[in-house]
């Protein structure tokens, strides 16, 4: 039996691309991005696999709803980047300490400071 290897980010061979990520999605916890916006960074496919996933609403919670960044209507599913996940899982890769802010703003927020200290 064969164990699949997860890929993980390291600083070394991935800062360029992680810092292109933090300075386009860095401090958003609320945005289900396409993937192709974050394929744009040169973050490896391996890395977006692993972010990638369908979203759906919650009608009736506007926390949960997805709304169109087009026109404001009300999107019932759709597959892309969660900015959260992906800055949590470039955080976990890089070996950040996880966040203990409340609120999806705060917590991006203080994810995306771990990452960048991490790169200096």
């Amino acid at each position: 039996m064969t164990t699949k290897k997860i890929f993980h980010l390291n600083a070394t061979d991935h800062k360029d691309a992680i810092l292109k990520a933090m300075e386009k999605f860095g401090r958003d916890g609320h945005t289900v991005w396409e993937s192709k916006a974050w394929e744009e960074t040169g973050l490896p496919l391996e890395f977006l696999s692993r972010v990638i996933q369908n979203h759906a609403s919650e009608k009736g919670n506007p926390k949960e709803t997805i709304f169109s960044s087009k026109d404001g209507s009300v999107i019932n599913e759709c597959w892309g980047i969660y900015g959260l996940d992906a800055l949590r899982s470039i955080a976990n890769d890089l070996g950040c300490e996880q966040s203990r802010m409340h609120g999806r703003g705060f917590e991006a927020q203080d994810l995306t400071d771990k990452i960048l200290k991490k790169l200096q």
